[in-house]
């Protein structure tokens, strides 16, 4: 019989909260159950649980450019090496 996803991840959650170190036990757990807890020791190391978990702002800021028209006598392009005279 098939252990549940949500039954995989109690198990997970437990040896977490316990600080289960047992290689074999982890070894024996799928990448993405072992990533799903290193997500949780990240959680809890910064002090996070699932109510509180801290999102990215989404601000967005238009700048106006001015557009300066050169001075005379001065090149378009600063860009531009100067031009040898001859």
């Amino acid at each position: 019989m098939k252990e549940s996803d949500e039954t995989k991840l109690e198990a997970i959650k437990l040896a977490v909260e316990t600080g289960v170190t047992d290689r074999e036990y982890w070894h024996s757990r799928t990448p993405q159950e072992r990533i799903w807890a290193v997500e949780l020791m990240r959680r809890r190391a910064y002090g996070y649980d699932e109510n509180s978990i801290p999102k990215i702002q989404k601000v967005i800021e238009f700048a106006t450019l001015k557009h300066y028209e050169p001075r005379p006598g001065e090149a378009e392009h600063s860009a531009d090496p100067p031009k040898e005279s001859s």
